[in-house]
């Protein structure tokens, strides 16, 4: 694949063009109406804002697999805290974590498990904090994290059945995890074929297989397919964005 500077860099334009803005605009704010009506259940009478950045009343903790560089959820997206993940992030800041979301050691590893969280949490000190302290709080804000989020992310690089046991491995190891939000593409023409080649060389997954096929006992879905036309992928490109929801075990 080739995810250089180059193809960051029309990503970024891409983002920018009016219909597409328009459209994952529309897309993130039906999630937040999603969000806040399972959130606000039984309570009819209460209405949710929509409001992109941080929002610590209503909006989820979000953690962004696959955020790249672009870092769309964080800047359109809302959340009361957010934590990119990616192999590749181009920042250093604690708001961003190195790692592979695909390995799934890393989901079921120490420094997940609550006696490791609360080990660190009674010794750890703001005012000097090492590199494992920094992970281990990383993976602390994981842990609380209630939505995860992939745009056009996992979707992309992988066929379904390698999607669908990531995300129930993300459901059964945070148990504090309620919603997924993931999005897909597949072109129109090109249906017939899986994975294809894209601009830039990049050769991605298509997301194809209709609901009943991706079924899971750790989650439902709800999936909304959207025309979203772009001068970098071309007329006939049709978005595919999926809501995960956490099934009563």
């Amino acid at each position: 694949m080739a995810y250089d500077r180059l193809f960051f860099q029309a990503y970024e334009n891409y983002l920018d063009e009016v219909g597409v803005r328009q459209t994952h605009d529309e897309m993130l704010n039906l999630f937040r109406v999603l969000y806040g009506r399972r959130k606000l259940r039984g309570s009819p009478t209460k209405v949710v804002q929509a409001s992109k950045g941080p929002d610590p009343h209503r909006a989820p903790a979000v953690v962004d697999l696959g955020c790249g560089q672009s870092h769309e959820y964080q800047k359109y997206g809302s959340y009361s805290d957010y934590l990119g993940i990616d192999r590749d992030h181009g920042e250093s800041s604690d708001s961003f974590m190195t790692m592979d979301y695909r390995d799934e050691r890393a989901w079921n590893s120490r420094v997940f498990q609550q006696e490791t969280l609360d080990e660190w949490s009674a010794r750890v000190s703001p005012d000097f904090m090492t590199d494992i302290d920094i992970a281990v709080m990383q993976a602390h804000r994981i842990k609380q994290a209630d939505v995860f989020v992939s745009l056009f992310s996992t979707e992309i690089t992988a066929p379904h059945r390698k999607n669908q046991r990531l995300y129930e491995v993300l459901f059964a190891n945070l148990p504090e995890m309620r919603f997924g939000l993931v999005s897909g593409f597949y072109y129109w023409n090109k249906r017939h074929l899986n994975p294809v080649k894209e601009a830039g060389d990049v050769v991605s997954f298509q997301t194809l297989d209709p609901p009943e096929a991706m079924a899971s006992e750790w989650y439902s879905e709800q999936r909304f397919t959207v025309a979203c036309p772009s001068k970098m992928f071309g007329p006939d490109v049709y978005e595919v964005w999926r809501v995960l929801e956490r099934r009563r075990r």
